[in-house]
């Protein structure tokens, strides 16, 4: 799913062999501005990411929550939001309610 390469790429740059993007981006051989879309990910608040995480084995999730909705997510709705739309997916799917801890 798209945040775990964005944190994928978070932990390399981590690791402390990457100082940036550009360097990261030129040893994996992939397009800096992909890179950079993807980390944005990971601004959206801790709770929506924990939710992605706990239901992240759901492929209807997976489906939903592209890259580029989550990217949309933080121009928009509050985390109530998002959290609620995972909600409605995870319904769809007969899965368990969410639980936000």
């Amino acid at each position: 799913p798209a945040w775990d390469r964005a944190e994928r790429y978070r932990r390399l740059m981590a690791e402390g062999r990457h100082q940036s993007v550009r360097s990261l981006s030129r040893a994996i051989r992939e397009d800096f501005s992909k890179i950079t879309r993807a980390l944005k990910i990971l601004e959206l608040p801790v709770t929506v990411l924990e939710a992605l995480r706990r239901h992240g084995d759901d492929t209807r999730v997976r489906a939903h929550f592209t890259e580029k909705r989550l990217r949309a997510a933080l121009a928009g709705p509050y985390p109530q939001d998002v959290l609620a739309e995972i909600q409605a997916v995870l319904q769809d799917a007969g899965s368990p309610a969410l639980q936000i801890s």
